[in-house]
């Protein structure tokens, strides 16, 4: 069910009419250096709910570069 309604929200963030994910993948785009710049060495970054994590993956192109990453499990500030 969860799947079915991801996909569902993915091929509606698609669509012409729906321009607010396009918006925000393009401003990411083309701030992602000075985003990566402005949070510094020590950056972490949390994505709730991502979906197909297609803006966290322009996020961590640039802002994660030549930096360790490492995925937590049961991180205990979400319970």
């Amino acid at each position: 069910m969860i799947i079915e309604v991801l996909r569902l929200f993915e091929a509606i963030t698609d669509l012409a009419e729906y321009y607010p994910t396009r918006t925000e993948r393009s401003i990411l785009s083309s701030c992602v250096t000075e985003i990566a710049a402005l949070t510094g060495e020590h950056r972490v970054i949390v994505e709730f709910g991502s979906g197909s994590s297609a803006k966290t993956r322009i996020l961590l192109s640039r802002a994660m570069e030549n930096c360790p990453l490492g995925v937590m499990r049961n991180c205990p500030l979400l319970g």
